[in-house]
């Protein structure tokens, strides 16, 4: 599998909001508070989001290292950095399809207009 690092980091980032949230909820009445469950809850999500991408990447990282089949993996380097490819057109045809129009005196020459 692939996505073990990502799945690890999104296992991880819901545990550690779960956790966050419901130790500071616990603890609301206690002398010693965990300095994390003073965090206001605003910033929550941010510290999620922090700890489930900085946990995917090593884990990926670790997986990456560790597991032969996902380690001779070939990966394209254009595919990973594109603001280092060349600024070309991907999308450009070299011969333009020629596209048949209607001239104006065409579309008045059929209208038949009486007074």
């Amino acid at each position: 599998m692939i996505h073990r690092g990502v799945l690890t980091g999104a296992a991880v980032g819901m545990a550690t909001g779960a956790w966050v949230t419901i130790g500071s909820k616990v603890t609301a009445g206690n002398e010693y508070i965990f300095p994390l469950y003073k965090l206001s809850f605003m910033w929550y999500g941010t510290a999620t989001i922090l700890v489930t991408l900085v946990t995917a990447i090593v884990f990926s990282e670790f997986f990456r290292i560790m597991l032969p089949e996902i380690k001779e993996r070939f990966i394209e380097p254009r595919l990973m950095f594109a603001w280092l490819r060349p600024k070309t057109n991907v999308y450009s045809v070299s011969t333009p399809a020629r596209v048949e129009m209607r001239t104006t005196q065409s579309i008045d020459s059929s209208i038949a207009v009486s007074t």
